[in-house]
């Protein structure tokens, strides 16, 4: 019985050794998948590294030459200011509207212009009657005024206050035309900001209008490539706005000072209205030859 028991002992032990052996460390186990998985990685990092590198290379064997960035520029712009500090009346266009050269986008309240007009004429009135009482004193005809002397007419105007009231009016009538802004040519509406019921301001911009049917792109280049810019020269221009597409520039201005970073500032204007606006990224792409 006592041998049983040994031999049973030996038994169990001998199955509580295996069992650890059998099961293993799981970390071991799935080391080997975890190696394969990283070595089946590195191909695909390398694969995605030429890829790169073959986009640049066709990126450059389509553009031979180099390549700057701008910014889209209008060639012909207004801002357009009231010259008096009146409430504003009106205003008859919103931001982004296009324009008609004459069009009228704002005005300004009247009410004291007009009564300036109105006093002017009233002492327009009373200057005249006094301008013929000086003629009739000195002997002359009032009512034919090519009789009289060009010199004693003169003094007779000033004297009278004629002269002066004539000026008034002429003022009052300026200031009632300049209550009105209209377009000087046509184009958008851009920066406009004021409304209805505010005081002018004399110092800042009511708005501004920019002909967008000619556009330039400003960029610069190092001095090391001016041999490639010329006068005349078409670039191609990529707008970062996708919708737009790749347009034809040519070099319209040169400017002939290198800044203190060894660029020169350059230009290229873009004909036709093409969807550019003022302030636009784009890329400019100068080619080292034209066929």
């Amino acid at each position: 019985m006592l041998q049983d028991l040994t031999f049973m002992k030996k038994i169990i032990g001998s199955i509580l050794l295996v069992i650890p052996l059998a099961c293993g460390n799981p970390s071991h186990t799935e080391s080997p998948n975890h190696m394969h998985h990283t070595a089946l990685a590195a191909p695909d990092d390398k694969q995605e590294e030429d890829s790169n590198a073959d986009t640049i290379s066709a990126k450059i064997a389509r553009y031979p030459g180099f390549t700057s960035t701008g910014k889209v520029k209008a060639v012909d712009y207004a801002d357009l200011y009231f010259r008096s500090q009146e409430l504003i009346a009106h205003v008859y266009v919103k931001t982004g509207q296009r324009v008609r050269k004459g069009d009228l986008l704002a005005d300004l309240d009247t009410f004291l212009f007009n009564s300036q007009l109105r006093e002017a004429e009233i002492a327009l009135a009373q200057a005249d009657l006094e301008l013929k009482d000086i003629l009739i004193g000195q002997g002359h005809n009032p009512d034919d005024l090519l009789s009289v002397p060009q010199d004693v007419m003169k003094l007779a105007r000033i004297k009278s206050g004629f002269e002066q009231a004539e000026l008034q009016k002429e003022k009052a009538l300026k200031e009632i035309h300049n209550a009105k802004l209209t377009a000087p040519f046509d184009g958008v509406v851009a920066n406009l900001t004021s409304r209805p019921c505010q005081m002018a301001s004399t110092g800042t911009p009511f708005c501004r209008i920019i002909r967008n049917t000619d556009m330039e792109v400003e960029f610069h280049v190092l001095e090391t490539e001016l041999d490639m810019v010329k006068l005349g020269k078409k670039v191609t221009i990529e707008p970062q706005a996708s919708t737009i597409g790749i347009l034809e520039g040519e070099i319209c201005i040169i400017n002939p000072i290198v800044n203190d970073k060894g660029m020169i500032q350059v230009r290229a204007r873009v004909k036709g209205n093409v969807g550019l606006m003022e302030g636009m990224n784009v890329t400019v792409i100068i080619q080292s030859h034209q066929q």
